[in-house]
């Protein structure tokens, strides 16, 4: 099973902000918060975006019987305080699909 999307990417209408607006926006305060990626998500995106190609060869190679992605996309990668969650999600996830999987074998 491969994923449907490799990296998900939220789109804004603002897609190459100018310098000079980003300052003028900063100092006056009157429009939307303007919201950039910090490093961390910076960095995290290009470590994915090594990943995606090796993810995609291993699944072409079929070495596995069964691919499972457990559904943490909301949970940043930085955010140390939602560990436990990710952890729950990921155990129920593959619970699940693992039984599905046995008993279809």
């Amino acid at each position: 099973m491969v994923p449907p999307q490799d990296l998900k990417v939220e789109v804004t209408e603002l897609q190459s902000p100018s310098g000079w607006w980003l300052l003028w926006e900063k100092l006056t305060r009157f429009g939307p918060k303007v919201e950039l990626p910090n490093i961390v998500s910076s960095m995290q995106r290009a470590a994915e975006l090594g990943s995606v190609y090796g993810r995609h060869k291993l699944i072409e190679s079929r070495l596995a019987d069964i691919y499972l992605q457990p559904p943490v996309d909301d949970i940043f990668v930085a955010d140390f305080k939602k560990v436990d969650e990710a952890a729950r999600i990921g155990y129920e996830h593959c619970n699940e699909r693992l039984a599905e999987w046995w008993s279809s074998c």
